[in-house]
């Protein structure tokens, strides 16, 4: 599968993801992908979006991904999160690595691991 439209779920307060975001888009350009970006706490617009995106990478740390990871599971699209915060468990790229991971994204050179999706409730 190769990629031609990428979507950018970031922290807006991070700028480091705000940063990011900018670079990654100005990639994007530079290569001829389709892209967009929206908050990730943005819950409508992302499943508005993803709903004609091939993946959506996460500018953040865990919570923000665990955000973004909310309207992915409606609309079933790959994930894959850059690690902007502390720990970053649950990221698997760097910031450095930003671009090369884009191009590896554009060539199709990805694998995809299927994770489960727990849900709870309070009652």
């Amino acid at each position: 599968m190769t990629v031609q439209r990428i979507g950018f779920a970031y922290n807006p307060t991070n700028e480091a993801a705000t940063d990011l975001r900018e670079r990654a888009a100005g990639w994007c350009r530079m290569h001829g992908i389709d892209h967009w970006a929206s908050q990730a706490q943005d819950f409508e617009v992302l499943c508005r979006e993803l709903a004609t995106t091939d993946i959506l990478v996460v500018l953040g740390g865990d919570g923000t991904l665990l955000r973004a990871a909310r309207a992915v599971v409606q609309v079933d699209v790959p994930l894959l999160g850059v690690n902007l915060g502390k720990i970053g468990f649950l990221s698997k790229v760097d910031a450095g690595e930003m671009e090369a991971v884009l191009a590896k994204l554009a060539a199709g050179e990805f694998t995809i691991d299927e994770r489960m999706v727990l849900e709870g409730r309070l009652l």
